[in-house]
């Protein structure tokens, strides 16, 4: 690949392809071509777009043509502003990376979004999409926001950690699994519905606050909040509660 103009002018566009794979292979690109995704890729490559050298940027705008991977062996910076498109299909973020972002804003897909990988995907754009949010592996750090007007409604299930940052956040589907959840940011986390999640709560920054609940049945981890824990092992519900980090 040329670092300049790997994929032709920008005008046409490049589309990937079910079974193929564009590799960024390092290279920050001169252009903004748009990309079409399809699928996971070619046989080993795990992603339909993968970087397998050193970190780089992408700028183009990305649609989705059909389920589509992305795979970060090493980070991948996509930073186009506009909204990745695909009504209906899902989009798996993948990889060991743990430096990846994405600042496009995810919009018309109704399939659900995953973080797969041991690694680390930030989200920093205003994202819209209306499925749910599957957290199989590694970390989904949100510095932007979930849903339309930071109001996010569909389910998450999380087995890794989930990180929201400094935006004010709200949160009113089920947060399930056995995950951690971390409110990470100067801004307010929202959580109001009837969540069932078994993983630890850390609030590191801004506020949490619980107008639902706090998983289900006994609640038997810690909530760390500015190097205090409260303990609430004997507690079957954690209801309409606020906490504020002191820093705050």
């Amino acid at each position: 690949m040329s670092p300049n103009s790997p994929l032709g002018t920008n005008a046409a566009g490049t589309v990937v392809a079910s079974g193929a794979t564009l590799d960024l292979a390092g290279f920050t690109l001169g252009i903004t071509e748009s990309l079409t995704l399809s699928g996971t890729g070619s046989a080993g490559s795990n992603g339909a777009l993968i970087n397998s050298g050193s970190a780089t940027t992408y700028s183009g705008l990305i649609t989705l043509g059909a389920p589509t991977t992305i795979y970060s062996e090493n980070n991948i910076i996509l930073s186009s502003i506009g909204t990745i498109t695909g009504s209906g299909f899902a989009l798996t973020l993948d990889g060991a990376a743990t430096g990846s972002s994405l600042a496009s804003t995810i919009g018309t897909i109704a399939g659900t979004v995953t973080k797969a990988g041991a690694g680390t995907w930030t989200l920093s754009g205003g994202n819209t999409y209306s499925g749910d949010t599957t957290i199989s592996a590694g970390t989904l750090s949100v510095t932007g926001t979930l849903g339309s007007g930071g109001i996010y409604s569909a389910n998450i299930s999380n087995s890794g950690t989930l990180s929201i940052g400094t935006t004010t956040q709200r949160l009113s589907g089920i947060i399930s699994g056995t995950g951690a959840l971390e409110k990470a940011g100067a801004g307010t986390l929202i959580l109001s519905n009837a969540n069932t999640y078994s993983g630890a709560t850390t609030i590191s920054a801004g506020t949490l606050s619980v107008t639902g609940t706090l998983g289900s049945g006994t609640y038997s981890n810690n909530i760390s909040n500015a190097g205090n824990t409260f303990n609430w092992n004997d507690y079957p519900k954690i209801k309409r509660n606020y906490f504020r980090n002191r820093s705050s």
